[in-house]
């Protein structure tokens, strides 16, 4: 009688364990999930401010609180040589900068840059071209003791004349 109530006790457990489990995991990713969202959104904040899109061939932005330019000296077409210029507050040292791809992995372009002055830094880049019609681009610049690059986009259409 014993082991039939240890049995019995033991399948109540067992029918019961399975639901707990799965609902102590389900919470659990959630409480991560929202644990991740929530300091993205504190990290990004930064990453935000430093976000600009081109439009004609200009991109405005602020670096700490003052304003910043990058200019195309002409709209990007692809395989053809491009100069952008960078106007960025005295103090702002640019690192690093490179392109790549959005809508396609396209690898990365080193962008290098000449400081011309206290506070233009210019310099060139030749685009590949590929199959997308349009195709989006992404310029990230590293700026010295910043934890966040600056994310500059821009678009280029395919030339459709060949």
């Amino acid at each position: 009688m014993q082991n039939y109530k240890y049995k019995m006790a033991t399948k109540r457990l067992q029918k019961i364990l399975g639901p707990i489990t799965i609902l102590i995991v389900a919470a659990g990713i959630f409480w991560a999930q929202q644990e991740l969202s929530t300091s993205d959104v504190k990290s990004n904040s930064d990453i935000k401010s430093l976000q600009c899109n081109f439009v004609n061939s200009k991109c405005q932005f602020l670096l700490d609180g003052e304003p910043a330019t990058a200019r195309f000296d002409r709209t990007p077409a692809t395989e053809e040589p491009i100069t952008v210029t960078f106007t960025l507050p005295s103090s702002v040292t640019i690192t690093r900068a490179r392109i790549t791809g959005v809508n396609m992995f396209m690898g990365q372009i080193p962008l290098i840059l000449d400081k011309t002055d206290n506070r233009t830094w210019e310099g060139w880049f030749m685009l590949g071209s590929c199959s997308e019609p349009v195709m989006q681009w992404q310029i990230t610049v590293e700026i010295k003791g910043r934890s966040a690059p600056a994310h500059l986009f821009f678009s280029t259409t395919r030339n459709t004349d060949a």
